[in-house]
């Protein structure tokens, strides 16, 4: 990860934000990417804030560190955000098809499923565990979190 500061974070967070609010009314698949990538950047945002860090220089361990990483579910249980404060939604298990394969991949990788456009499937075998909606109304419930957390 590149060296940024925390008000680059709260920047991209509050832009993409911004992006999504005018596009409200578009259901194009890339804007579940920018949905992904706002929830992670007011994540790690507040991560930041609690850790009174300026800028991502200053963590100390940067192989375990959650700032460093696109696993929100870790950035939410660092930050310790209940499942109450998101809805009562928990973290998702999106299933998605690969080569033919049915696979189901953790939240980690689910913003590369969404960069790369590739499918998600629905809730329709018991083996994958949550369709791409499922992803998407979870981020939502992060997005609202965060608009309570974030001026």
């Amino acid at each position: 990860m590149l060296n940024v500061s925390s008000q680059n974070l709260r920047h991209a967070y509050k832009t993409h934000v911004k992006c999504l609010k005018s596009c409200a009314n578009s259901n194009h698949p890339s804007l579940d990417l920018i949905r992904f990538y706002a929830a992670e950047c007011g994540l790690k945002y507040l991560v930041m804030q609690r850790e009174n860090l300026s800028n991502t220089n200053q963590i100390q361990d940067r192989k375990k560190h959650p700032v460093l990483t696109h696993d929100l579910p870790s950035i939410i249980k660092f930050l310790g955000i209940s499942v109450h404060d998101l809805g009562g939604l928990s973290s998702p298990k999106p299933c998605i098809s690969l080569e033919g394969d049915r696979k189901t991949i953790s939240v980690k990788d689910a913003h590369e499923a969404l960069r790369y456009g590739i499918d998600f499937l629905p809730d329709t075998n018991s083996s994958c565990a949550n369709s791409r909606q499922t992803l998407v109304d979870w981020l939502a419930k992060i997005l609202q979190y965060l608009h309570s957390q974030i001026r």
